[in-house]
């Protein structure tokens, strides 16, 4: 697949075209099982894992993956991408050792994500703290993106979120120290 330039992203639409089909039948039909969109992700996260494919074609990859991406925007509880998107996030940061473009256009709901946890840091934090030491310099160069920041953890450190417990809080304290640190 590597060696034939382009092939990964032959496989990857007609994933994302699968995707969105089956979630919007997951919007129409509550309690349907969501099986075929944990495989789809499974297999997108796979990609973004594997430097063979990350370091040669991320950005085309990413491009292919929008559709999936814009998903984050929505507010109801069936988005069902926040966490495998966060997840891709990671892995694909810390990979490449560089944010995107494109994983700088979600950053900017990131802070919409982290709502829907009701404060609670933790599912963000591997992805916020990759983007923190990878991006420094694109986040030293744009203020808001420190107000950003700076916001999340005030807000994790004082969780609304019932399973919060001392963990929510402690792990506030761990990303201000990445925060601080880098």
């Amino acid at each position: 697949i590597i060696k034939n330039e382009g092939l990964i992203l032959e496989v990857l639409e007609p994933l994302v075209n699968r995707a969105k089909a089956e979630f919007e039948n997951v919007k129409r039909e509550k309690g349907l099982p969501k099986l075929i969109l944990t495989k789809i992700w499974n297999t997108i996260q796979t990609i973004g894992e594997q430097d063979e494919y990350i370091l040669q074609y991320q950005d085309q990859i990413e491009r292919v993956l929008i559709p999936l991406f814009q998903y984050v925007e929505d507010d109801s509880d069936d988005g069902p991408f926040d966490q495998d998107i966060l997840n891709y996030v990671a892995a694909t940061v810390k990979l490449t050792k560089r944010v995107s473009p494109i994983t700088w256009d979600l950053f900017k709901v990131f802070p919409q994500i982290f709502d829907r946890f009701q404060g609670l840091i933790t599912p963000l934090f591997t992805a916020l703290s990759n983007i923190i030491i990878f991006g420094r310099q694109d986040i030293e160069n744009n203020p808001e993106n420190i107000v950003t920041l700076v916001q999340l953890g005030i807000k994790a450190l004082n969780t609304v979120h019932p399973d919060a417990g001392k963990a929510g809080p402690a792990m506030a304290a761990l990303f201000f120290q990445v925060l601080i640190q880098y």
